[in-house]
């Protein structure tokens, strides 16, 4: 038990633990990215949540989606498949745009390990 807290007094090497949340908040290419990926998730979920919550308004206060669209499918089915089809449509934009955040983040993370060693 002693040795236990013997290894709790030591000093972490910072080498292996990378920039701590204050560095990386002052970092301004750090936070460029955090604004494009916080525009894009609020673009993303308030476009995602108009398009669902829009059918039920043009369903019950307008005759928009009454008209028939392909055989006996009205519109109001069309846009009802749509919401199953334009979620998954997003989560593929999202993931693919996620994927070029991490490589962004993963950048800057390796521009500053860079940095820091050759100081």
């Amino acid at each position: 038990m002693a040795a236990d807290l013997k290894l709790a007094r030591e000093p972490i090497d910072r080498s292996l633990v990378g920039p701590t949340p204050a560095l990386l908040a002052a970092d301004r290419p750090f936070r460029g990215l955090l604004r494009r990926r916080s525009a894009f998730v609020a673009v993303a979920a308030g476009s995602l949540l108009v398009f669902n919550l829009l059918q039920p308004v043009l369903s019950v206060f307008t005759p928009a989606l009454d008209g028939k669209a392909f055989g006996l499918l009205t519109w109001g089915w069309v846009y009802a498949f749509a919401q199953f089809v334009v979620p998954l449509a997003l989560l593929h934009v999202y993931v693919a745009r996620a994927r070029r955040f991490d490589a962004a983040a993963a950048a800057m993370l390796d521009r500053d390990a860079t940095l820091e060693q050759s100081s």
